[in-house]
């Protein structure tokens, strides 16, 4: 008598599963989430893993996985081209820089992404006194972020920024000409430069701009 094993692979929604029968069960079909479509070629597709006890999806742009943690971002949040989303940001360890995540990112195509939270507070990320993206709200006009952060003598503050689209794409060309990339091993991303003429007017963007409403603080 012979003995034949057959071994097939079965592709529902995205997800692959290996098969040993031709009988698949019903627990593999329902338990496959469809990834999210994003504008045009973004996807987020859920990760198995967790940031903060928040759950994580996995960025890919024309099936190819290009940033592999993201915390949120949606079509809201995708403005003629350019994808915006909250991540925490890689290490060069292969692991995250917690204590000063999450964080905006901003991507074209395949990237890389371009950190923008730093212009958007107004100054470089510090591990002396850390300071990170609560959340974002995104709208025709441009983005509402929450920041929190750590003050001297260890107490904490929460505030309000605003940034409109035309000053999102203005940071990606200009990080094209005036970036260092962080090759991280799990993804590069781009750091814009700072200099005394971009800095302050992040800190002084506080004033509503037509279609967004500000958080109250």
């Amino acid at each position: 008598m012979f003995k034949f094993r057959v071994s097939l692979k079965f592709h529902v929604s995205g997800c692959k599963f290996p098969l040993f029968s031709l009988v698949v069960p019903l627990t593999l079909l329902f338990g496959c989430s469809k990834p999210q479509q994003i504008g045009a070629g973004y996807s987020l597709s859920k990760s198995e893993d967790t940031f903060g006890n928040r759950p994580l999806t996995s960025l890919h742009f024309r099936g190819s996985n290009i940033w592999p943690a993201v915390l949120s971002g949606s079509e809201q949040s995708f403005h003629d081209g350019t994808f915006v989303f909250l991540a925490p940001v890689p290490g060069r360890a292969g692991d995250f820089e917690t204590a000063m995540s999450p964080q905006l990112f901003a991507i074209r195509e395949s990237g890389p992404a371009v950190l923008i939270s730093e212009r958007i507070y107004g100054q470089p990320m510090k591990r002396e006194l850390p300071w990170s993206v609560e959340n974002f709200v995104p709208s025709a006009a441009g983005l509402s972020v929450d920041i929190g952060l750590t003050q001297a003598g260890g107490s904490k503050a929460r505030i309000n920024r605003l940034v409109t689209w035309s000053e999102i794409e203005r940071w990606l060309q200009e990080a094209d000409t005036a970036s260092v990339t962080n090759a991280t091993p799990l993804a590069p991303y781009r750091i814009l430069l700072f200099n005394a003429a971009n800095a302050p007017r992040a800190q002084t963007n506080s004033l509503p701009l037509k279609g967004l409403d500000p958080l109250s603080r």
